[in-house]
């Protein structure tokens, strides 16, 4: 919908940077960015298929995202 001009949103810089490079999206306040602390919830419910996805997301996460200033996501193991 924040494409389509109907509101405003926050999004990944992964995300938004090629859409604000193209000025399909503008950032209200330039350069001043949030960092926020994302989680991963699943059910404590003993599934291999769901660990693998968990490793998964992990991993993905790793290797896209920054680590808040505390290190805290990068090293949790469950």
């Amino acid at each position: 919908m924040t494409l389509a001009g109907l509101g405003w949103s926050m999004a990944p810089v992964t995300l938004a940077a090629p859409l604000i490079a193209d000025g399909r999206l503008i950032e209200l306040a330039p350069q001043k960015r949030i960092a926020v602390t994302l989680y991963w919830q699943r059910t404590r419910l003993a599934a291999q298929l769901l660990d693998r996805l968990t490793q998964a997301v992990r991993g993905a996460a790793v290797a896209a995202l920054k680590p808040n200033a505390t290190g805290i996501g990068r090293s949790n193991t469950d």
